[in-house]
């Protein structure tokens, strides 16, 4: 990869939009994950292992941010239904709380390598 070891090959396309002949592009610039929203639906494809964002850390109901007990029982039943759980952290919105909150989640959970983390 061109900007070195320090940089994970993953990559999550703006607003969602990937397509096949991005994902086939991606894969032969060495990338290895695709990560994006799970209502993309999957691109199967040889060498890209996709990581769907399950979870969205600033969601809201009827135009409202959840309450943080909210968003933890959103959460909850992510992690309860499915194998893998992606997280997205909107960088534009994350504050020092919001990060704070996200390297306590992540430090306290029982997370498991799957294809994507381990890469």
């Amino acid at each position: 990869m061109l900007l070195g070891p320090s940089v994970r090959p993953i990559f999550t396309p703006p607003w969602n939009r990937c397509t096949l002949s991005t994902a086939e592009c991606l894969v032969e610039l060495g990338f290895r994950v695709l990560s994006r929203d799970s209502s993309a639906g999957e691109l199967v494809l040889p060498g890209l292992a996709e990581l769907p964002i399950t979870f969205d850390w600033f969601a809201k109901c009827k135009g409202e941010l959840l309450s943080r007990a909210q968003r933890g029982d959103l959460l909850a039943q992510r992690i309860a239904s499915t194998r893998t759980v992606g997280i997205m952290l909107h960088h534009a919105l994350m504050d020092p709380t919001n990060w704070s909150r996200g390297a306590t989640f992540y430090a306290c959970s029982a997370i498991t390598a799957t294809p994507a983390s381990a890469v």
